[in-house]
This record gives structure tokens, C-alpha cells and sequence, in this order.
């Protein structure tokens, strides 16, 4: 992984961090999310904004010195300050109207400021492999028209990392998002060694495109996910339908024998500690290993358990930190008091380890029992073997404990007494399972791989839909260029329609009601891809995820895609993997 992506990975986090410190600060809530985190100019950052900003400048130290800059409205730096500086609110409200930002006000949000620099600080000196140290330096008002018409800003032209943040003030919006503004060649470098020693490596940013944001899609046909029961006999009666002798089991059966063993433990731990656990939402997909992680924040309980059968393989069951502190403190009767300590201060020490590993050896025996009655032939049992603190930021920008491989995840949010305690995930690598090679006729949920190839039409007396199979629309000029993605999307059991960007019959193919995803694959990235984008937008607008696929895309034509409704990116020739991912995640 290079040192861009490690930064990119960073800068994701920050603003679930940067909420718990301004809160305390303030002394009222403050949420931070996420809202975008994107390549662009310093005009073209500029260009997106309106009115008056406060652009706040900070000097980055270490062994690639630089600038970057924290952006925000005028209107969200007065709130903030004034907050800090408890202001009352006619205060305040004057300040906004007359848009003063005089000495008080600059020095109140420069406070702001060093507190978020010192939270950045803090995650670069713990996660980024070179030494890194921010320090605000001075706090300015600008005006946002005024730069993008003069041309010559505070910020100068380069390739720039901006991460945009919405906010909320004791339950009233920022007027704008708060911006975080890095230039690139700050995090220009070698591979950190995490990243040398797996061999991995990441796109750089005018290659990655577009980041999807939201949850993630399920494992195509033969994996998707299906509705969890809420009669338990008639999850036992499915689950014991599906299940077949080793090597006969579909990703669908299996899906319904760990979904069923989820919410099985609901019933058993709150039989152990007495008072109500429930599973909730269970969801099962396939994923790369580096995806059993995503979407967590803050501290994790990472438990092991090992699967045992002919072989064994390693298995990992994820929570809460202060998930795993109340189960545990309440298996263990800790007081009222001290259990509130320990959840502020996040210790999570030997006593509460032993606790909910106790929590976890009965997990295990859920899943043993399960499997033992669902898979007769070949029971699988499970077993835990360790337990762990884990931080999943720094777990996904260095090296992650969870073992290379295609998983099965288990996602569900867990419920005790009647209030959520966060997402609980089970990771099961694939291999593990006796499935079969080939999706079983008959059995739920198996589907038979179909590629359908047209030119312009639809080959004579081929039926209008895919008689309820999911249908990926594949545009392409080029054959050979399309064939690896046609092979891929088949191979997850969907029904392929072909034709060419052009093509008259692009309405026909789309009208069909089981089409989950267009792909428009170029041979270059240029005005007649862009073209055709525009023309398939009209006609599909938001109802179907489009992805774009070709060679040699640069930051102007990634904007232009996405202003054109494409959903996310390829960069061509793509890995069979990673093509198969994308699919997963939009076409499910």
C-alpha cells in the first residue's frame, strides 16, 4: 500500500475522531461524516464553493515538509468559536448576519483548528510510515468567488487530496462541509514496509476513480442473501432443505446455515448473562479479505476461531471494544460504576478479556452445533483460540490480522437490553466449506451461469427477460476487450447481454425489469464513451448502477463520468478479481 493511500485511509477516519474531541471541547454534540474524499485543483475546489470561507493554514513537518489547509463557511467557523468561547446565541447570531470575523473570532477557530490538527497528528503519527507533525500557522477569511475568478489563490495549482465533512452543531447543520486540503506530493514515496512485505499496492488517485461509499453489495446469485426468518422453525426447515452431503452445498445453503447459526446465538448468550442479546439483520456475502474490515471504526474485539474438520482454517469473530466490555462486565457482575469507567476509559484488561472470551467459547459452541446438524456428513466445529484488540484503520493501512483469501462474511447488528451495541461480523474463509464446484440444478438459490451475446439484437426467439435471472448489459466495441468481463459476470451466475456503445437496441436491453448493472467498457477513455454514458444516464437515470471501464482515464474525465452518472470506475486491463468484486458490490 502505497503512502497516498494510507493518507486516503486516514483522512476516512478523521472525522469520526475529530467529533469525539470537539465535543469534549465545546461541550456540546458534534457529528462529523464523511462526505467525500476526492483529487482536484485548487481552482476546481474553489469553483464548488460559494461565499465567505475561513481558510485556516497548517504547516506539515516531518521527512516531506509542506502546507495544507482546513476549509470552512464563514458562517460554521463564527458558530464554532463562538461556542468555544460561550458566546450567547444573539451573539453569535449578530456575528453571522454582519459576517465580522474580527481578532476574538479568528483566535476562537483557531483553537478549533488545534484541536482537529492534533487529532490529524496523532492518526499520522500512529498508522503513516513516515514521521508527520501539523501545527496551524495562521487563520484567514477568503472569498470563495473572488479566488476561483482571480485564479491565483492561497491554495496554489496541484494535484490536490481533499476530504469534505458535513457536520452538526448540537443538532443544527454546518451551513457547508468542512474541508481538509493536502497536496498530493506530500504523500508521494516508496511503499510503506506493511505494504512490501504483503506485496500489496494501491491505485493512485486519478486511477482509483470514484470511492463507493454506503454498504457494500452481496456475492451475485449464488451467494446472495435472503431475507432473515423470523419463525425459527422455518429457518431450520430451509436450512435443513439446503444442506447436502460435502461437496454438493451451494454459497445460498450455506448463507442460510450461518444465518440461521447468527441468530441462534441471540438465545444462548442471553440465556448466559439474563438479560436480552439478539442478533439483528444478519446478512451474508463473499468478499476479499481486505474487505472483511471495511466500514468499522473505532476500537474492535477481534476473537479467533478456528474451523475444524478435515482441515483447519482460521475463522474471526468482530466487535465493539465497549461491546465486548458491557457483555463481558455483565457476565462478570461488574458494579454500575466501574462498568461506566472502564466503557469511558476503554480499558479492556485481563479480566474483561477472560470475560468475553467465556462470551465467545459459547458463540462457538452455537455455530459447532449448528453445523453438526445441518452438514451430518461433514460437521465442522468450531473453536476459539485467541482474542485480540484491534483497530481496523490501522489493520487496513498496515498489515491485517485476517489471513488472505475470499471470506464469508456474517454482518448483523447486535441489541442488549433493548439498545444497539454496534456491528457484529463473522469471517469464515470460503475454502473452509464443502461447497460444490458448480451450482446444483434444483437446489435453492443455484443458477446456471448464462451468457447471451448480441450484436445489435437479440438472437431470433430469445425470450424479453431472463426469465427472473439477474442481467448485466455489457457495451462494448470491442470483443476481446469484452470478454473478461463477460466471463466474470457468468461465472457469478449472471445472464450477460452484449452490444456495441452505439448500438440502436440500447432501450430494448435496458427495459428488461432483471437488469442489475450496465457496463460500458471502452477501448479508450474519450467523447464517444462519454457520449454513450450520457445516453445510457438518460435512459436508466438512477434505477440501475452504471460502471465505466477503459485505459487511460485522468481526473477531468473521472468528473465528467460521474456528472454523467456513472457509479464507479475501472481502470482497463483489470484483474478477473477485481472485476468480479465490482459486480458483487453493484450488481447484486
Amino acid at each position: 500500500m502505497d503512502k497516498l493511500d494510507v493518507a486516503r485511509k486516514i483522512l476516512e477516519a478523521f472525522p469520526s475522531r475529530g467529533k469525539e474531541e470537539l465535543s469534549a471541547l465545546l461541550g456540546q454534540d458534534v457529528s462529523l461524516q464523511t462526505k467525500s474524499l476526492d483529487a482536484l485543483q485548487a481552482q476546481a475546489f474553489f469553483e464548488q464553493r460559494e461565499g465567505k470561507l475561513v481558510l485556516a493554514s497548517i504547516q506539515v513537518e516531518g521527512e516531506n515538509p509542506g502546507q495544507a489547509w482546513c476549509v470552512a463557511q464563514l458562517q460554521d467557523a463564527l458558530r464554532l468559536g463562538g461556542t468555544l468561547i460561550m458566546l450567547p446565541e444573539e451573539e453569535i447570531q449578530e456575528r453571522i448576519s454582519s459576517g465580522e470575523f474580527g481578532d476574538e473570532a479568528q483566535d476562537a477557530f483557531g483553537e478549533i483548528i488545534n484541536v482537529l490538527t492534533g487529532v490529524l497528528s496523532a492518526l499520522f503519527e500512529k498508522i503513516y510510515p513516515d514521521k508527520i507533525r501539523m501545527v496551524k500557522t495562521g487563520v484567514e477569511m477568503v472569498d470563495a468567488l473572488e479566488v476561483a475568478a482571480g485564479g491565483q489563490g492561497p491554495i496554489p495549482e496541484g494535484d490536490l487530496v481533499v476530504l469534505e465533512a458535513s457536520g452538526e452543531l448540537a443538532g443544527n447543520a454546518f451551513a457547508g462541509p468542512l474541508a481538509l486540503v493536502f497536496p498530493q506530493e506530500l504523500f508521494a514515496g516508496q511503499e510503506s514496509e506493511a505494504a512490501a512485505e504483503t506485496g500489496e499496492s494501491a491505485p493512485s488517485a486519478d486511477e482509483a476513480g470514484p470511492q463507493p461509499t454506503g454498504d457494500q453489495g452481496d456475492a451475485g446469485p449464488a451467494g446472495s442473501e435472503t431475507e432473515t426468518r423470523q419463525d425459527t422453525n422455518t429457518e431450520d426447515a430451509a436450512a435443513d432443505k439446503s444442506a447436502k452431503s460435502p461437496g454438493t452445498m451451494t454459497l445460498a445453503a450455506l448463507g442460510n446455515i450461518l444465518k440461521l447459526a447468527a441468530n441462534r446465538v441471540g438465545a444462548e448468550v442471553t440465556g448466559f448473562l439474563g438479560q436480552n442479546f439478539a442478533v439483528k439483520g444478519a446478512k451474508v456475502r463473499v468478499v476479499p479479505h481486505h474487505e472483511t474490515l471495511a466500514g468499522l471504526d473505532g476500537q474492535m474485539v477481534l476473537s479467533e476461531m478456528q474451523l475444524e474438520s478435515e482441515d483447519k482454517h482460521p475463522g474471526y469473530l468482530l466487535a465493539p471494544l465497549r461491546a465486548a466490555i458491557r457483555l463481558g462486565g455483565t457476565l462478570i457482575m461488574l458494579p454500575d460504576a466501574e462498568m461506566e469507567n472502564r466503557l469511558a476509559s476503554g480499558e479492556f484488561g485481563e479480566e474483561d478479556s477472560d470475560a468475553f472470551g467465556e462470551l465467545v467459547n459459547i458463540i462457538a459452541g452455537v455455530f459447532t452445533s449448528v453445523f453438526k446438524d445441518q452438514c451430518k456428513k461433514d460437521p465442522i466445529r468450531f473453536v476459539k483460540t485467541g482474542l485480540q484488540q484491534l483497530d481496523p484503520l490501522e489493520a487496513a493501512a498496515g498489515s491485517s490480522p485476517i489471513a488472505d483469501g475470499e471470506y464469508l462474511l456474517i454482518e448483523a447488528e447486535g441489541e442488549f437490553a433493548g439498545e444497539s451495541i454496534g456491528p457484529v461480523r463473522w469471517c469464515f474463509p470460503v475454502q473452509a466449506f464443502p461447497l460444490a464446484e458448480e451450482p446444483v440444478e434444483g437446489e435453492p438459490g443455484a443458477e446456471q451461469s448464462q451468457t447471451a451475446e448480441t450484436d445489435t439484437e437479440q438472437p431470433e426467439g430469445a425470450p424479453a427477460a431472463a426469465e427472473g435471472k439477474p442481467v448485466v448489459v455489457l457495451l462494448c466495441n470491442d470483443a476481446d476487450l469484452g470478454s473478461a468481463f463477460a466471463d466474470a459476470a457468468a461465472q457469478l451466475g449472471f445472464v450477460v447481454r452484449r452490444s456495441t456503445l452505439a448500438a440502436p437496441d440500447g432501450e430494448q436491453l435496458l427495459a428488461d425489469p432483471e437488469v442489475k448493472l450496465v457496463l460500458l467498457v471502452m477501448e479508450d477513455v474519450g467523447e464517444k464513451g462519454l457520449a454513450a454514458a450520457i445516453r445510457i444516464h438518460a435512459l436508466v437515470q438512477n434505477r440501475i448502477p452504471v460502471i465505466a471501464a477503459g485505459p487511460n482515464w485522468t481526473r477531468s474525465m473521472v468528473l465528467r463520468a460521474i456528472k454523467y452518472g456513472i457509479r464507479d470506475i475501472l481502470v482497463t486491463p483489470a484483474a478477473p478479481d477485481c472485476i468480479s468484486s465490482k459486480l458483487r458490490e453493484y450488481a447484486a
